[in-house]
């Protein structure tokens, strides 16, 4: 394992913990007081998973710091990051975190909405109407740090969560997604699902969770 392992100036520590998987991740980063674990993508082994989610999902759901999914081999350092929001306060600590992480990339925050009931709302002042609304929101949410507001694109994206992802992230060639999220139960998982959830599973670009949790 050390021999595959890049040169630099880093230490390197190994552990080999009789455990369950998930639990030995989240257990020892609570113990070494970690500040980031690095994860490779999650892959579905058993019928469980499928009920209460991969290792993955548990150490995103227990663990206190920031999460990254890597998805594919690193070839540069991550200078393009989407960012997805949707106006609550996990999502505005995960724009806040990814740029102390990363105090040298330049951010595409993406907010997707749509009309509520758009089969019966369908007249066009409808939408304008709730666009004019989801910008005020917006702008309201961008009372951060003047030097990261600095470094942040807004996108306001009709559609899905997903769909607007994918779009932006294609055209901008971001190479990282930053979600945030409220650490879901297991039961909540299972029965109702979770948007960053889905993206962390169908998005093809690295992804950091970040929980709102202390």
């Amino acid at each position: 394992m050390r021999a595959v392992l890049p040169d630099g100036d880093f230490k390197v520590s190994f552990r080999y913990p009789v455990e369950r998987v998930d639990c030995a991740i989240a257990s020892i980063a609570k113990e070494e007081d970690a500040h980031l674990i690095v994860l490779g993508v999650a892959r579905f082994n058993s019928m469980k998973d499928f009920m209460l989610g991969t290792a993955v999902d548990y150490v995103i759901r227990h663990s206190t710091v920031p999460v990254l999914v890597v998805k594919n081999r690193p070839t540069r350092p991550h200078d393009g990051i989407a960012c997805a929001t949707d106006f609550y306060p996990p999502s505005r600590k995960a724009l806040e975190k990814a740029a102390e992480l990363f105090p040298k990339a330049d951010f595409q925050l993406i907010h997707a909405y749509h009309v509520t009931f758009e089969g019966w709302q369908k007249a066009e002042y409808v939408r304008k109407e709730v666009e004019k609304a989801e910008r005020k929101v917006f702008d309201e949410f961008l009372q951060i740090h003047p030097e990261t507001r600095k470094r942040v694109t807004t996108h306001l994206v009709y559609g899905s969560p997903g769909s607007a992802l994918r779009k932006d992230i294609r055209e901008s060639e971001a190479e990282l997604l930053v979600l945030g999220t409220h650490g879901e139960s297991a039961l909540r998982h299972a029965t109702i699902g979770s948007t960053a959830n889905e993206l962390l599973r169908s998005l093809p670009v690295d992804t950091l969770v970040v929980t709102n949790r202390e």
